[in-house]
């Protein structure tokens, strides 16, 4: 089974209603969309997606919406451009587009622009190693006795 992927070779602005650090959107074309999410060489609608400037080697993470444009076309923001080193009046460009693993996707909040979304996230591991540190404790002193 292939996962969805392809690579860019245009790149246009989003609008204003789709632009800011908090959404991370990133429109393509309609045919690359699979609502359903049966079609494994399409993209789901809403899907984190690893954006990777071939050029630059930067890479960041975005969310999957359709849109009216070219097929070989995306949409991203102003933050978005600037994480893949991209100039505002960029319009060709080489981005490889491909499905964000759960680590990428760790990884993005942790070290979110955001204080909010990267305070959060941080809280949340600490937590979670805590728990675990607790857990793996009172085994130990069941073994031991």
């Amino acid at each position: 089974m292939n996962k969805a992927g392809f690579t860019a070779n245009q790149v246009a602005t989003l609008s204003d209603r789709d632009s800011g650090i908090d959404k991370a959107i990133i429109r393509m074309n309609t045919s690359r969309i699979d609502a359903s999410g049966k079609d494994r060489k399409k993209f789901r609608r809403r899907q984190p997606v690893s954006v990777t400037n071939l050029d630059t080697g930067l890479t960041t993470m975005a969310y999957v919406m359709g849109g009216q444009l070219a097929r070989d076309e995306v949409a991203i923001d102003y933050d978005c451009r600037h994480a893949l080193g991209l100039k505002f009046k960029d319009r060709s460009c080489q981005l490889m587009i491909k499905p964000a693993g759960k680590f990428m996707v760790i990884k993005h909040y942790i070290t979110h622009a955001d204080l909010g979304y990267r305070l959060s996230m941080q809280l949340g591991l600490l937590g979670a190693s805590l728990g675990a540190y607790g857990v793996a404790k009172d085994i130990v002193a069941w073994m031991i006795g």
